[in-house]
Parts: C-alpha cells; sequence; structure tokens
C-alpha cells in the first residue's frame, strides 16, 4: 500500500470511529475496509475505539498507543508486533487474539478476558492486569517486570523464561502455571493459589510468598535466597536441589515435601512442620530449628551445625537416623 492510499484508508477508518458504530466490521465493509487487511500497520493512536468489535481483525504492528479499547471486542483478533503502550484495554475481550512481540508496557488491561492469548515475547512491563483472565495463556519470554497481576486468573499459563521481577500476583491463581527458568525477583506472590505450578530453575530470590498454597508444586533447581515463605502450604512440594539460603520458612507445612539436597543454611524454620519431610543430602547448618516438627523426617547425611532451638536428646536421634552435624 502507498503513502497516499494508506493515508486514505486510515481516513476512512478515522471517520467510521467517528460515528460511534454499534456494528464496526459492517460499516467497515460499506466503505470498502477490510478488517482482514487495511488495518495493518494503521496509525490510531489515542483514538477512541472503546466498545468497538474488532473481532478477527488484523492489526499487526499497528500503532495504537495510548488509544482507547476499553470493552473492545478483540476476540481472535491479530496484534502482532502492535505498539499499545499506555492503551486502556480495560475490560476488553482479547481471548485466543495474538499480541506477540506486541508492546503494551504501562497498558491497562485491567478484568480484561486474555484466556488463551498468545503473548509470546510481549512487553508488559508495569501493565494494569488486576483481575484479568489470562487462563491457558501463552506469555513464553514476556517482559511483565513490574506488572500488576493482583487477583488475575493465570492458571495453566505459559510463562517460560518469562521475566517478571518486581511483578504482584498478590492472591493470584497460578494453579498449574509453568514458570521454568522465569525470573522472579522480589515479586510477591503472598497469598496467591499456586498448587502444581513449575517453578523448576526459576529465580524467585527475595520473593514473598507469604501464606501462599504452594502443595505439589516443583521448585527443583529454583533459587530462593531469602524468599520469604512464611506460613506457606508446601504440602507434597519437590524442592530437590533448590537454593532456599537465609529463606524464612517460619509457621510452614511442609509435610511430605521433597527438599533432598536443597541447601536451607541460615534458613528459619521456626514452628515450621516438617513431618515425613524428605531432607537428605541437604544443608540445614546454621538454621532455627525452634519448634520445628521433624517427626518421621527422612535425614540421612542431612549437614546440620550451629542451630539454635535443637535439644541434645533431639542431636542424637538426628544422628541415629543419618544426619551429619558439622
Amino acid at each position: 500500500m502507498n503513502k497516499q492510499l494508506s493515508l486514505n484508508v486510515q481516513d476512512l477508518i478515522r471517520q467510521i470511529i467517528n460515528s460511534k458504530t454499534e456494528n464496526f466490521p459492517k460499516l467497515a465493509h460499506l466503505a470498502g475496509l477490510s478488517l482482514a487487511e487495511d488495518f495493518v500497520g494503521v496509525d490510531l493512536s489515542g483514538e477512541d475505539l472503546s466498545g468497538n468489535n474488532l473481532s478477527d481483525a488484523n492489526l499487526n504492528g499497528a500503532n495504537l498507543n495510548e488509544a482507547d479499547l476499553s470493552g473492545a471486542n478483540l476476540n481472535s483478533a491479530k496484534l502482532n508486533s502492535a505498539l499499545l503502550s499506555l492503551a486502556d484495554l480495560s475490560d476488553a475481550n482479547l481471548s485466543l487474539a495474538k499480541l506477540n512481540k506486541a508492546d503494551l508496557s504501562l497498558a491497562n488491561l485491567s478484568h480484561a478476558n486474555l484466556i488463551g492469548t498468545q503473548l509470546r515475547k510481549t512487553n508488559l512491563s508495569r501493565a494494569d492486569l488486576i483481575g484479568a483472565n489470562l487462563s491457558g495463556a501463552n506469555l513464553s519470554g514476556a517482559n511483565l517486570s513490574g506488572a500488576n497481576l493482583s487477583g488475575a486468573n493465570l492458571s495453566g499459563v505459559y510463562l517460560l523464561r518469562a521475566n517478571l521481577n518486581g511483578a504482584d500476583l498478590i492472591n493470584a491463581d497460578i494453579s498449574g502455571a509453568d514458570f521454568r527458568n522465569a525470573r522472579l525477583i522480589g515479586a510477591n506472590l503472598s497469598g496467591s493459589y499456586a498448587i502444581a505450578a513449575n517453578f523448576s530453575g526459576a529465580d524467585l530470590r527475595s520473593a514473598h510468598l507469604i501464606s501462599a498454597n504452594l502443595s505439589h508444586v516443583y521448585l527443583i533447581g529454583a533459587n530462593l535466597n531469602r524468599a520469604n515463605l512464611k506460613n506457606a502450604y508446601l504440602k507434597q512440594a519437590y524442592s530437590i536441589g533448590a537454593n532456599l539460603i537465609g529463606a524464612n520458612l517460619s509457621s510452614s507445612s511442609l509435610k511430605g515435601a521433597d527438599f533432598s539436597g536443597a541447601n536451607l543454611k541460615g534458613a528459619c524454620l521456626d514452628a515450621a512442620d516438617c513431618h515425613s519431610t524428605n531432607l537428605s543430602h541437604a544443608n540445614l547448618r546454621g538454621a532455627d530449628l525452634r519448634c520445628t516438627e521433624l517427626k518421621d523426617a527422612k535425614v540421612e547425611k542431612l549437614l546440620l551445625g550451629s542451630n539454635t532451638g535443637l535439644s541434645e536428646k533431639m542431636k542424637v536421634q538426628l544422628i541415629r537416623s543419618g544426619a551429619i552435624f558439622e
């Protein structure tokens, strides 16, 4: 499309927008425009498209920076590499849409429908996703640093190698989500529902997971250095070889969890429930074990030493069970 023709198309599109029609596709058709072809790369920055029906539209590469798309229907729309920085997409329907490599930095997506949406390598830094439904979406390699996902539904979401540093996921549903090798440094997942989520190889240094439900979660090889897991529920979690140096696990439940080979040096397990927990080959030197329940825990070659809260009687029992004091 040449430059003059492109400008004519954009002028027609703006006329349709200004008409405030409830049947955007029909009026576009009457104007001789194709939603599948004529909207590619169009400049609609700052335009009011709120409530419009743009389902199946091809907006690949379009400039929609600061546009108002609140309540719009973008079901199955193509928005790959589109510019949507500071755009208002609150309550919009983006289910099954394709937004791979799009720029949604600082965009408002609160309570938006993003079920099954493709957002691979998309920039969502500091975006507002409060209460959004991203169930089954693909956000692999996406940038969600500083994003607000509190109360959002991320069940079954793919977040492989995604950047969630400093993100807010308070009370979010992340059950079954795939966070393998993702970065969540300083992220807040307190109160989140994370049953069977996979954080293997993820970087959760200094993350907040207070009162999070982490039962059956995978933390194999994850880095939780100085993470706060106070009162977290880690029943039957798989934390083999995880780094939990200096982590706070006070009052947490680790019943039946597997922490074999994990590094818990200097961690706080005050009042933690480690009943039937596998701690074999783990490092608990310098850990706070006051009021820690270790009944039936597997402690073969568990490294201990300089621990607060261990009685002489408990030390003898642990040594007899295979623990090593250094």
